[in-house]
């Protein structure tokens, strides 16, 4: 067993891990500017200070995951870094830098992923091997839809405890304002709906936009709208949900901080719209701030819950966004949220099964100028369990 030493420091440029050691394509990976995302890289070095690893580590702002972007190795001494075979990267660096990282998690982290990208750098046997050894159990593959969906992109995830009851089969937004149907579709598939397919991107988004059509306020889809296009989307494609509820803290219509005049009452009038609709099926609309609390034990009853969130907490993006609630671990809501935040080096990996502090989920679960309102809408599923 060969001396190593793993350090570990703030990332800030590729330093020793340049070009000329990762390539062109996983260059790119180190390069992306992930400032927000809290960037720290672990170098492993032999006792003469040779590098044998470099791993590059980031996560979300208020978060409780952390996720290895990539784990780089030296070849084994002596062979040609050029040609060298997978078999022949240096297994003991890749497991001690592994070793090291978990040892760092933060306190509060109950999720460390992995990110694995096969064409640019695949896993070999012996790191596959370390990973599960670890306890790193692979993701279920995603529904095709952002670009790393695409099959370039693969995902293991570590959990401190257990991980999620239900698995969710991770579908990202494929336009700016597709964020709510993308939430209500996700639940919809989770429990039968058989409106995607796995491997068909254009079908898929083809589906996206049609339930989103369905809900839309011209482009935002508020609270009551979105409830009324599940519960619509549920009985035609029989998935045993019951009514939706709407907890809604404001008494007049929403998310029209944008708008004045004509093009504020169109939108005033579409809600007005849904409201009727929703009465019509029974749906409630129940006008009071629902609690952190009260939203984490309607999780724990077995139910989805979409929650209308501001993303400047995690991504300082000032925009009202839809995101799926369904599993509560350890203090932590988990949800699958359909952005990803592309051009700073996120992936489906980031925003699958990710979990959330509640002081974070209480924090960014409101909008609105210039008082703040909170929207959440829980969808009960039938048959679901009754407590956690």
């Amino acid at each position: 067993m060969t001396a190593l030493t793993v350090t570990a420091e703030p990332f800030a440029h590729l330093g020793p891990e340049g070009a000329h050691r990762l390539g062109p394509a996983r260059t790119a990976l180190w390069s992306a500017d992930r400032a927000l995302f809290s960037p720290e890289v672990f170098r492993a070095r032999h006792a003469n200070g040779d590098l044998a690893a470099a791993a590059l580590v980031t996560s979300r702002r208020g978060t409780a995951y952390r996720k290895i972007v990539d784990l780089w190795c030296a070849p084994v001494p002596g062979t040609d870094s050029a040609a060298a075979d997978a078999r022949l990267f240096d297994d003991e660096a890749f497991a001690a830098v592994l070793d090291a990282i978990i040892a760092a998690q933060p306190s509060g982290a109950i999720a460390l992923k992995f990110e694995e990208r096969p064409v640019v750098a695949p896993l070999w046997p012996e790191a596959l091997a370390a990973l599960a050894a670890r306890g790193f159990v692979p993701d279920p593959l995603p529904v095709h839809s952002v670009e790393s969906t695409l099959g370039g992109v693969r995902g293991f995830t570590r959990w401190e405890g257990r991980g999620p009851r239900h698995t969710i089969g991770y579908y990202g937004q494929t336009t700016d304002v597709t964020c709510g149907a993308v939430t209500a579709l996700m639940a919809l598939e989770t429990d039968g709906a058989h409106l995607l397919q796995p491997a068909d991107h254009a079908h898929n988004r083809t589906i996206e936009i049609e339930l989103w059509r369905n809900a839309t306020n011209m482009p935002a889809i508020e609270p009551v709208g979105l409830a009324v296009a599940t519960a619509r989307a549920a009985a035609e494609r029989k998935v045993p949900f019951a009514l939706p509820r709407v907890y809604l803290s404001a008494p007049s219509p929403v998310l029209l901080e944008w708008y004045d005049g004509d093009e504020r009452q169109l939108r005033a009038d579409l809600q007005a719209e849904s409201g009727h609709q929703a009465d019509a099926l029974g749906i409630e609309v129940v006008r009071e701030w629902i609690s952190i609390d009260d939203i984490a034990a309607a999780i724990q009853a077995g139910n989805f819950v979409f929650l209308l969130i501001d993303l400047t907490l995690m991504i300082n993006d000032p925009t009202p966004h839809w995101v799926l609630a369904h599993d509560v671990i350890d203090g932590c809501v988990i949800i699958d949220d359909p952005w990803v935040e592309k051009d700073h080096g996120e992936t489906w990996v980031d925003t699958h099964h990710l979990p959330v502090p509640f002081a974070t989920v209480d924090e960014m679960t409101r909008w609105g100028e210039p008082e703040a309102y909170r929207g959440v809408v829980v969808v009960p599923r039938v048959g679901a369990a009754s407590s956690a």
